[in-house]
C-alpha cells in the first residue's frame, strides 16, 4: 500500500534553498511530537518508517512506532490479501482493526458484563491514545484471542507482547521524572494487569503465571492508592486487581506471599466498590481478601505442613460473616438477592468455594472427621447449586472458571449429573474464552476424580497441582 495511506507521513513540498520561506510560511510550521519512544528518549528525530525506524533498525532495539494518525485516515480491512498472517505487518488499519475487535470481542474475557458497562470496551479509548505500552498491550492480547491463543501462530504475538514490555518499561522511566506523574499510574496498573494475567494464556508449555508483573503491580499500587485519580477506571483496576491476588494466592509459595490487599488506602475503597456492580468481582469485591487469604494458608499448609488452627477459626468466621452489601454499607443479602439474582448467586458460590478450600487444607494434614466431611457436602451442594443457576448466554460465564475446579474437584463417583455439569461448563468456557487453561483445569479435575475412585488415594487438586509441578491460573 502506498505511503499516501497514511497522511501524516505525506511532508509539505519545502521551498529550493534559494526560495526565502516567507513569514506565512514559517508560522505555519508545526514542531512534530510524534515519533518512536526510543528516538524520544535520546531527543533525536524519528523518520517514523513502519515497522521500524531507521534509528530502532541500526541500533538493533525494538522500535515500539507511532501511532499517530490524521483523523480522515481510511479503514479498509477487506485489501488484505490475508489479515491474520499480515496482523502486524503494517501500522494502520490492521492496528485500528485489532483495537475494534477488542472494543467488541476480546474485553469481554475480562470481565462478568457485557461492552456497553465493561470499562475496558470503548471507554478506554483516551487512555490508549495516552500509553503506547497500554495499546501494544491491547494489540497483543486481541491478536492471541482472535487466533484462539494457537501455539502455532505466536510468533506475530509475541512480537507485539514484546513491544509493549519495552513501552512499558520506557512509560515507568519517564514517570519516575514527572513532578505529577498521577495520571500515567492508571495506564501503567492496567497494562501490569494485562500482561500479567495474561503470562499463562499465551504458552501452555511455560510456568509463567506472571509473577514479576504481579510484584511490579504491588509496587505500583500504593502510588494510585494515594493518586487522586478516582475513576471508574480507578475502580475497576482495584477490583480486578483483587480477584488476580485471590486466584495466584495458591500459586505462590510461602517464601513469596505478601498481603497487599491489608492495605488500609485499600481497605478504604472496599465499600465503594461492594456498593457498585463491578465489572469483575460483581457484588462481592470485599469477599475476594478473604479468599487471598484463604489461598496462601492453604499453599501453605501445601508446601510447609503446618496447620494453625487459630488462623482457621479467624479465616472461617470471616467467611461466613460476610454478607451481601447494602445500602449505607448494611447488609441485605435478601434484598441483593432480589435485585441481582446472578451476581448474587455467583458470591454465595464463591463463599462456598472459600469454605470449601479451608476444609481442603485441612484435609492435607489429616482426614476430615465426620462432621467436617457433612460441612463440606453442604457447601459443594450449595456451591453447585449456584452455579446452575449462573447463565451460560452472557459474560456472567467467565465467573465460573475457579468454581469448577475448586469444587468440581470434589465430585465423588455418585455425582455423575454434577461432574457432566462441570466438564459441560468448562467446554463452554473454553468456547467463550478461547483459553486453553481451563482445558487442563478439567484434565487436574479428572486426575483427582480418577486418584480416589480408582487407586482410593485422597488427594486435592492443589496437593496435585504442586505434586505434578503445575502452575495453574484460573483467572
Amino acid at each position: 500500500m502506498s505511503s499516501s495511506y497514511y497522511p501524516d507521513e505525506v511532508h509539505t513540498r519545502r521551498p529550493s534553498s534559494g526560495t526565502p520561506i516567507s513569514p506565512d510560511q514559517r508560522s505555519r510550521r508545526v514542531k512534530r511530537r510524534t515519533g518512536c519512544e526510543q528516538c524520544k528518549k535520546r531527543r533525536v528525530k524519528c523518520d517514523e518508517h513502519k515497522p521500524r525506524c531507521s534509528r530502532c533498525v541500526s541500533r538493533n532495539e525494538t522500535c515500539t512506532g507511532n501511532f499517530q494518525y490524521d483523523k480522515w485516515q481510511v479503514e479498509r480491512p477487506w485489501l488484505a490479501k490475508d489479515p491474520q498472517r499480515d496482523l502486524f505487518s503494517r501500522a494502520g488499519f490492521l492496528e485500528n482493526e485489532l483495537l475494534q475487535y477488542w472494543f467488541e470481542h476480546c474485553s469481554l474475557i475480562m470481565g462478568v458484563v457485557p461492552p456497553s458497562q465493561n470499562p475496558l470496551s470503548y471507554s478506554i479509548s483516551p487512555y490508549i491514545k495516552r500509553s503506547k505500552a497500554l495499546r501494544h498491550a491491547i494489540q497483543y492480547l486481541s491478536c492471541a484471542h482472535r487466533l484462539d491463543f494457537a501455539q502455532a501462530q505466536l510468533a506475530q504475538v509475541l512480537e507485539e507482547r514484546h513491544k509493549a514490555l519495552v513501552s512499558l518499561q520506557l512509560e515507568i522511566e519517564h514517570t519516575q521524572l514527572l513532578s505529577n506523574p498521577d495520571i500515567h499510574f492508571q495506564t501503567i496498573f492496567l497494562c501490569s494487569l494485562i500482561l500479567g494475567i495474561s503470562s499463562s494464556w499465551i504458552d501452555a508449555g511455560t510456568p509463567d503465571i506472571g509473577l514479576q508483573h504481579l510484584l511490579g503491580a504491588r509496587q505500583v499500587l500504593p502510588l494510585l492508592l494515594r493518586s487522586e485519580t478516582n475513576t471508574d477506571l480507578t475502580h475497576y483496576l482495584l477490583g480486578l486487581y483483587i480477584y488476580w491476588e485471590a486466584f495466584t494466592s495458591y500459586l505462590l509459595p510461602a517464601p513469596l506471599q505478601s498481603s497487599p490487599w491489608l492495605n488500609p488506602q485499600l481497605a478504604v475503597f472496599y465499600p465503594m466498590l461492594d456498593n457498585l456492580t463491578h465489572p469483575v468481582t460483581g457484588i462481592a469485591t470485599s469477599l475476594y481478601p478473604v479468599l487471598a487469604e484463604v489461598g496462601q494458608y492453604y499453599r501453605r499448609l501445601v508446601d510447609v505442613g503446618e496447620a494453625d488452627p487459630a488462623h482457621e477459626n479467624y479465616l472461617e468466621t470471616r467467611l461466613q460473616k460476610w454478607k451481601f452489601p447494602g445500602p449505607d454499607g448494611e447488609a441485605d443479602e435478601e434484598e441483593e438477592n432480589k435485585n441481582a439474582p446472578p451476581l448474587a448467586e455467583i458470591a454465595r458460590a464463591y463463599r462456598s468455594a472459600g469454605l470449601i478450600m479451608l476444609l481442603q487444607a485441612k484435609s492435607v494434614l489429616r482426614p476430615l472427621d465426620g462432621v467436617e466431611e457433612v460441612r463440606l457436602r453442604i457447601h459443594i451442594l450449595e456451591a453447585m447449586h449456584a452455579i446452575t443457576r449462573i447463565p451460560t448466554n452472557s459474560p456472567l460465564l467467565n465467573s465460573e472458571g475457579p468454581l469448577l475446579i475448586i469444587v468440581g474437584s470434589e465430585l465423588g463417583a455418585a455425582d455423575v449429573e454434577y461432574k457432566t455439569l462441570v466438564e459441560c461448563r468448562i467446554q463452554e468456557l473454553v468456547r467463550y474464552t478461547r483459553l486453553g487453561v481451563y482445558t487442563r483445569g478439567l484434565e487436574l479435575v479428572k486426575e483427582v476424580w480418577r486418584l480416589r475412585e480408582e487407586e482410593n488415594i485422597e488427594i486435592t487438586w492443589l496437593e496435585l497441582m504442586v505434586r505434578e509441578g503445575v502452575d495453574l491460573t484460573l483467572t
